[in-house]
């Protein structure tokens, strides 16, 4: 039956990926890689076909039909260890973009040394994408893969990454795109502990960023509130070397820190949907932009956005009683009132 064929120079060492989708008829494509002598390097019949070159020279693809079949199909290669055609990673950045033939694969980079913790967001926005994400090494094998919308690596050497998305099989579409290092993040904001401020995820894959310098026994709180659109927020508080302290959907995180050094806040969508939030941080067992309150007196005092936390501090010792009366007197405040020890935990 028909071969197609098609030539690649290669060295050795190099790790070429091969990938074939049959796209009409009853093709049932079979691949295989010659060697410059003629041997077959490796060959089969898995949409698939990844093989290190043993030798330097001129090698052959060959698409060949299992017995009788016909059909189309498309064709795509790459090498794993020097790949051809990629965009250079903007750490903290979100852009969109898309897949739009059966085999493409888009394919990004980023410098990293061992020891860097990276993420990656894809998420499909449009059309019937199912995304598949592959990080590889310098040496072009891979380092971690999966479907889920976030992938979170540990980098084991030092040298230029990529990154490849693809579909898991013919479909198109789009899809937000988010990379970051975890552990020395771009593009975030520091936080100004006991102050309100308004922001918002305005495409599918972005995180905001937040800094904060924190020490060991430290108990921080991070509150942020869904104000417009169909914003699902998830918050997420990472530690200097880029691990998840604490994280959750629930409106206050609050974490207890275990390691000195500079903290990062990740705001992001669950999903795809993007809305305002309030965001409000604060160091429980040294808060900031606290009035001190004198027993016996009465305040009037507003909540005026929505994760705004009203504070103060009281001097008390061991064995003290203490009141706090508050009473809602306009708008739709259903307040909560909290008094806190000197470490931060909740009495």
């Amino acid at each position: 039956g028909e071969i197609d064929s098609f030539t690649i120079a290669l060295s050795s060492g190099d790790r070429i990926r091969l990938r074939v989708v049959e796209t009409s008829g009853n093709l049932v494509a079979r691949r295989e890689i010659s060697r410059p002598n003629g041997t077959t390097l490796c060959s089969g019949f898995s949409p698939d076909l990844t093989c290190q070159a043993d030798t330097n020279g001129t090698f052959t693809v060959k698409i060949s039909g299992n017995s009788t079949t016909t059909g189309s199909y498309s064709l795509y290669v790459q090498r794993l260890n020097g790949p051809a055609g990629c965009s250079a990673v903007s750490f903290g950045a979100a852009a969109t973009t898309s897949i739009g033939a059966a085999v493409e694969h888009d394919c990004y980079t980023m410098s990293l040394n061992a020891g860097d913790r990276v993420r990656v967001r894809a998420v499909e926005t449009s059309g019937a994408l199912i995304a598949f994400r592959e990080i590889l090494r310098p040496n072009g094998t891979t380092l971690c893969s999966g479907f889920s919308p976030d992938l979170t690596c540990l980098i084991d050497i030092n040298g230029t990454h990529t990154v490849l998305i693809r579909d898991n099989t013919i479909n198109t579409g789009s899809y937000g795109f988010y990379a970051q290092q975890l552990n020395n993040p771009a593009g975030c904001s520091a936080v100004s502990f006991g102050a309100v401020a308004q922001a918002s995820i305005g495409a599918a894959v972005e995180h905001d960023c937040y800094t904060m310098t924190l020490s060991a026994g430290d108990r921080v709180r991070v509150r942020a509130v869904e104000t417009s659109g169909a914003l699902i927020a998830f918050r997420e508080i990472l530690r200097p070397n880029g691990t998840t302290l604490c994280s959750g959907f629930s409106p206050d995180l609050t974490c207890l820190i275990d390691i000195n050094g500079t903290h990062t806040v990740l705001i992001r969508d669950n999903t795809d949907n993007t809305g305002g939030y309030g965001f409000y941080a604060q160091r429980l067992n040294n808060p900031a932009g606290c009035s001190t309150i004198s027993f016996g007196q009465t305040l009037a005092r507003a909540i005026g956005a929505a994760v705004e936390h009203d504070c103060y501090t009281v001097s008390l010792s061991a064995g003290d009683q203490v009141r706090v009366r508050a009473v809602e007197t306009s708008g739709a405040l259903i307040a909560f009132r909290e008094l806190l020890r000197p470490n931060g935990t909740t009495l």
